[in-house]
């Protein structure tokens, strides 16, 4: 092996010094990187949280009205009892919207679910990519 000289010495300092200070701009990068990601991430979260809001909303809606429709059937049960003037047409066109509302609610739901788990899944392998042993 052949002996150090102080030349050598302060060139290999002079290097390493080099080299730490590009892997503090590494860091300092990588670390601008990650917020920007947990920023776009929780961005990402609220947009879809304010969807889950709107279709909760949609669905208690639509549970409230089928809840008075379920009054307005009894209250034309017993009408139809007391006289035979009946609004049947009424009451089969207001129960084709419920439908309707209903499947709607339902192809909204199972689209939401799909994107959902999907989602999951691959931020599952993100967390567990960034949490890995480097």
């Amino acid at each position: 092996m052949t002996s150090l000289t102080p030349t050598q010495a302060h060139q290999d300092h002079t290097r390493w010094n080099s080299e730490s200070a590009m892997w503090r701009d590494d860091i300092q990068q990588w670390n601008k990187e990650h917020k920007a990601a947990r920023l776009a991430l929780d961005d990402a979260l609220a947009t879809q949280n304010g969807t889950l809001s709107e279709h909760l909303e949609s669905i208690n809606q639509h549970g409230k009205k089928v809840k008075a429709a379920e009054h307005h059937i009894a209250e034309f049960e017993r009408t139809m009892v007391e006289n035979t003037d009946s609004d049947e047409p009424e009451l089969n066109e207001h129960h084709r919207a419920e439908a309707e509302t209903q499947n709607q609610l339902r192809d909204v739901h199972e689209q939401i679910k799909r994107h959902h788990y999907s989602a999951m899944a691959k931020l599952n392998v993100l967390v567990e990519a960034v949490q890995a042993q480097m």
